[in-house]
C-alpha cells in the first residue's frame, strides 16, 4: 500500500496581499500525514520549503505542474492507494473555471499564471490512486481568506470523477478564517483536530460531520461564518481515511459498499474494501469468505472456458487462504457460529444483528433508585435471539420501504447513516414485515425485556447504568452533546455485547404495550422474556401507548439509563423515535 501527498500553504504572494498562517497550515497538515496518518511521501510546497531529490518545492506555478505531471506519467506504476492534495492560500474564479494561486501567480490572468482545479483533478486521477481526497481552503485573505465563488466549477468537476472527495474549508461565497490565538486556518485547525487522536474521525462521513459542527463553532470566535462541505462523487461516505482509528462501527458502511461492488462485477474494488474490513477486525469471518470467494471468481475469470476449467481454479494458488491476522481457515467455522447475523437488504444494504445468548437478569431498578415504573425488579428468563447492532438506518429504510427515510424529518435528519426518525410503532413493524418477505427471517421489534437484556449486556453484563458504561459520554448522544440533531450511528463505544446507541441518539419503539409497574406482570412473561406484554393483534387505527427505550439526542442523561421506560402512542411520528430489530433464533 502507498500513500502520496501533496500539501501547499503559501503565505507570500508576489502579486497579491501576503497571509499569516496559511504556510503553518500545510506545514502542520504534511507533519500529520507522515507521523500519524503513515504516509509514504508528501510533497510539501511552502515559501521556504527545501528542495526534494532536486526539484525545487517553492509554491509557484512552473513547479507544481512538474510534480503533478509526474504523478500522471510514472504513478502508475507505483499502484498508490491514497493520494491526498492540500492546499492553503489564494483561490479566484474566472470564467467559470476554478483556480489556485500560486506564489507568482497574477490574479488579473488566471488562465495563463494561475491553476485550474479541474487540470489538477485530471493529473491526480491519471496516477490511478484508488481514492484521491482534495482539501482545499483557498478563501484566505488577512483575518479571512479570499476568494468568493471558489467551489463551484470544482464540485461539477469532482462528480464526474470516481473515487474522488473534496473537502472544501467554506461554502460557495463565503470566506474562510485565520485565528491568531492559533496561529492556524480555523478549517485546518479542526481538520487536524477531527482526523488525529484527539478525535480519530476515520471516515468521509464522520470527519464530515464533526467539521461541521467544529468549523462553526471556532468561526464563533472570529464573530464570523463559515461552513465546510463535502464533495463526494457517489456518497462513498464509507471510505476510510485514518485505518489506525477505525473501529468496528465502521464496518457496516464498508460491508455494504463491498457487497455493492460484488453485484456490479467489481470484483476488484470488492476484494480491496474486504481487505479494508479484516484491516480493521482480522477476525470478521464474513470477510474472509468472500475474499476466498473473490479469487476463486477473478481466477476463473482468467481462464479459457474448458472441460479442465473447475479443477484448475480449485488447485489454484490463489485459492490459498493466506493467514489474516492470525486468523485460519481451520478457526472459520468457530467465527461463523459467535459472529453477527447479516441480512441481505438488497441494493448494497445489509442488515446486521448480534447474538444475545439465553440467559436471565433482574429487569427494572430496585426499591430506591430509578422511577416508580422500573419498580418491582424481578427476574426474567431469556432464550437466544438476535437483536439489530444499530438502530434501522435511513439507507436500510429506503432499501426496504422504497421510500426517503426521515422524510418527516428536517433535512439534517435525513442522512443514510443516521437513524430513521419520524416512524410510528406500525410503520416499524411494516419494516419488519417487509424484511421477512425479503429476507425469509421473521424479524420483529424487541419486547421490552428484549431491550433491556441486550442493553445491559446479558451474561456479559458490568452493571453499568447505560448501555456499555456508567459515563453516558462514552456511549450516547445525548442533550449536552448531541448538537440537537441525531448522529450516524455507531460513532460511540459498543455495549459489552457490541452493540451501539442503546442509550441516547434516539428512542426505540418496543413491541410491549405501556404499563404504570411491573406490578401485574403475568409470571408466564417473566419466564418468556422474549413474549411482549400487551395485545399486538391491531390495526393501524390502533393508538394505545408503547414503549420505547433508550432516551434521544434531547433528552437528559437520567432518561438514558437501560432501566428507564419511556412511552409514546403508536401512531407518534416524532424526529427522537426509531427502532431496531429483533430476530429469535427458534425462527
Amino acid at each position: 500500500m502507498k500513500n502520496i501527498a501533496i500539501a501547499i500553504g503559501i503565505n507570500q504572494y508576489r502579486n497579491l496581499q501576503h497571509l499569516q498562517y496559511a504556510k503553518n497550515d500545510a506545514q502542520l497538515f504534511s507533519d500529520f500525514l507522515l507521523r500519524d496518518a503513515g504516509f509514504d511521501r508528501v510533497w510539501y510546497f511552502a515559501d521556504d520549503s527545501p528542495d526534494i531529490e532536486g526539484v525545487s518545492t517553492e509554491p509557484i506555478r512552473s513547479n507544481l505542474l512538474t510534480v503533478l505531471n509526474d504523478l500522471s506519467e510514472n504513478a502508475p506504476s507505483l499502484e498508490i492507494d491514497n493520494l491526498w492534495f492540500f492546499f492553503a492560500g489564494h483561490g479566484i474564479q474566472h470564467k467559470a473555471n476554478d483556480y489556485l494561486l500560486m506564489a507568482d501567480s497574477n490574479p488579473n490572468l488566471p488562465e495563463e499564471t494561475a491553476i485550474a482545479t479541474n487540470l489538477i483533478l485530471q493529473n491526480l486521477k491519471q496516477s490511478k490512486a484508488k481514492n484521491v481526497i482534495l482539501f482545499l481552503d483557498a478563501c484566505r485573505n488577512v483575518g479571512r481568506r479570499d476568494g468568493r465563488g471558489i467551489g463551484d466549477r470544482t464540485t461539477a468537476d469532482v462528480k464526474k470523477i470516481s473515487d474522488t472527495v473534496c473537502f472544501f474549508a467554506c461554502s460557495p461565497h463565503e470566506f474562510s478564517y485565520e485565528l491568531p490565538q492559533y496561529n492556524q486556518g480555523i478549517f485546518t485547525y479542526a481538520l487536524l483536530e477531527g482526523l488525529g487522536i484527539q478525535h480519530k474521525r476515520a471516515t468521509v462521513e464522520k470527519l464530515e460531520h464533526f467539521l461541521k459542527l467544529r468549523v462553526s463553532q471556532l468561526a464563533e470566535i472570529a464573530k464570523a461564518k463559515q461552513n465546510p462541505r463535502v464533495v463526494n462523487d457517489s456518497g462513498d461516505k464509507h471510505l476510510i481515511l485514518m485505518p489506525k482509528y477505525a473501529d468496528k462501527s465502521d464496518l457496516l458502511p464498508l460491508k455494504n459498499a463491498a457487497v455493492k461492488a460484488h453485484r456490479d462485477n467489481k470484483l476488484d474494488l470488492a476484494r480491496y474494501l474486504w481487505m479494508q474490513i479484516l484491516s480493521i477486525d482480522g477476525t470478521d469471518y464474513e470477510a474472509i469468505l468472500e475474499i476466498e470467494g473473490l479469487a476463486v471468481e477473478r481466477y476463473k475469470a482468467s481462464l479459457p472456458i474448458t472441460q479442465d476449467r473447475v479443477v484448475e481454479v480449485a488447485s489454484s494458488p490463489e485459492m490459498s487462504m493466506r493467514q489474516v491476522n492470525a486468523t485460519t481457515v481451520e478457526n472459520r467455522q468457530k467465527l461463523t457460529d459467535t459472529n453477527p447475523l447479516i441480512l441481505d437488504l438488497g441494493d448494497g444494504v445489509t442488515l446486521e444483528l448480534v447474538k444475545v445468548p439465553a440467559g436471565k437478569f433482574m429487569m427494572g431498578s430496585p426499591d430506591g433508585k430509578g422511577d416508580d415504573d422500573e419498580r418491582p425488579q424481578h427476574q426474567v428468563i431469556l432464550q437466544e435471539f438476535f437483536i439489530g447492532k444499530y438502530a434501522v438506518t435511513n439507507a436500510q429504510w429506503q432499501a426496504v420501504m422504497k421510500k426517503q427515510g426521515s422524510a418527516n424529518c428536517d433535512k439534517e435528519f435525513q442522512g443514510d447513516l443516521q437513524p430513521v426518525v419520524g416512524v410510528s410503532w406500525h410503520e416499524a413493524r411494516a419494516f419488519c414485515a417487509k424484511v421477512q418477505q425479503q429476507t425469509g427471517k421473521a424479524v420483529r421489534l424487541p419486547t421490552e425485556a428484549e431491550w433491556e437484556y441486550a442493553a445491559r449486556g446479558a451474561n456479559q453484563s458490568k452493571g453499568y447504568e447505560y448501555a456499555g458504561s456508567n459515563n453516558l459520554e462514552e456511549v450516547g448522544w445525548y442533550r449536552d452533546n448531541s448538537g440537537n440533531v441525531t448522529h450516524p450511528v455507531g460513532q460511540k463505544k459498543a455495549n459489552e455485547l457490541g452493540i451501539y446507541d442503546m442509550s441516547g441518539n434516539v428512542w426505540e419503539w418496543c413491541l410491549d404495550e405501556l404499563h404504570d409497574s411491573y406490578a401485574d406482570k403475568p409470571e408466564n412473561l417473566k419466564k418468556q422474556g422474549n413474549q411482549a406484554w400487551g395485545d399486538l393483534n391491531v390495526d393501524n387505527n390502533d393508538n394505545r401507548s408503547r414503549s420505547r427505550r433508550g432516551g434521544s439526542w434531547i433528552d437528559f442523561a437520567i432518561l438514558c439509563r437501560s432501566a428507564y421506560r419511556g412511552s409514546g402512542l403508536a401512531r407518534d411520528q416524532i424526529n427522537g423515535i426509531s427502532f431496531r430489530v429483533v430476530f429469535a433464533s427458534s425462527s
